[in-house]
C-alpha cells in the first residue's frame, strides 16, 4: 500500500506540472465554446485545466456516487465498523469534491485576469456561469461534511 506521504508528494508534483501546463494560451474559439456551456468542465476554456477538471470529476465520481454516498443515519449504534467505513469514504469524497471546487475557483481567478478586449466579455460570461454553479458545489461539500461528522460520531 502506498503511504500517505508518498501520495501527497505525487499529488504535489502533479499539481505543479498541471499548473505549469494550464497557463498555456487559449484561443478565442476556446472562450466562445466555453461561454456557450452552462456547467461542467467544458466551461473552462483552458485545455489543460479542463483536462484537470475532468480528472478531478472522475475521482469525485469514484468516491461520491451510488452506495458510497451512504451516510450513517440508518445505522444502529452497534455498527461501528460500517460507520468507520462510511466515514472514511466521506473523507475521501470530501477531498475530491473540494478538488473539483478548487479547479473552478482557480479558473475564475485566471479568467478575471484576461485583458484582451475580444476575450474579456467572454471571460466575464464564463465567470458568471461558473459562479452560478458554486452553490451546488458548496452544498454538496456541506452535505458530505455532515455525513462524515455523523459517521464519525457513530464510529467512536
Amino acid at each position: 500500500m502506498i503511504s500517505r506521504k508518498w501520495c501527497l508528494c505525487l499529488a504535489a508534483v502533479g499539481i505543479v506540472i498541471s499548473l505549469g501546463m494550464a497557463w498555456q494560451d487559449a484561443t478565442k474559439k476556446d472562450f466562445e465554446n466555453a461561454a456557450r456551456e452552462t456547467k461542467g468542465c467544458r466551461l473552462i476554456p483552458y485545455g489543460q485545466t479542463q483536462n484537470s477538471c475532468r480528472a478531478a470529476y472522475g475521482r469525485q465520481n469514484d468516491w461520491c456516487t451510488g452506495d458510497k454516498e451512504l451516510g450513517c443515519k440508518d445505522l444502529p449504534p452497534d455498527q461501528k465498523d460500517e460507520a468507520r467505513k462510511r466515514r472514511d469514504n466521506a473523507v475521501e469524497c470530501l477531498k475530491y469534491r473540494k478538488e473539483v471546487r478548487q479547479v473552478y475557483s482557480e479558473t475564475v481567478d485566471r479568467l478575471k485576469g484576461e485583458k484582451e478586449d475580444d476575450i474579456r466579455p467572454l471571460a466575464e460570461e464564463i465567470i458568471r456561469r461558473i459562479e452560478a454553479n458554486f452553490p451546488d458545489h458548496d452544498g454538496e461539500i456541506d452535505k458530505t461534511e455532515k455525513r462524515r461528522a455523523r459517521c464519525d460520531e457513530l464510529a467512536r
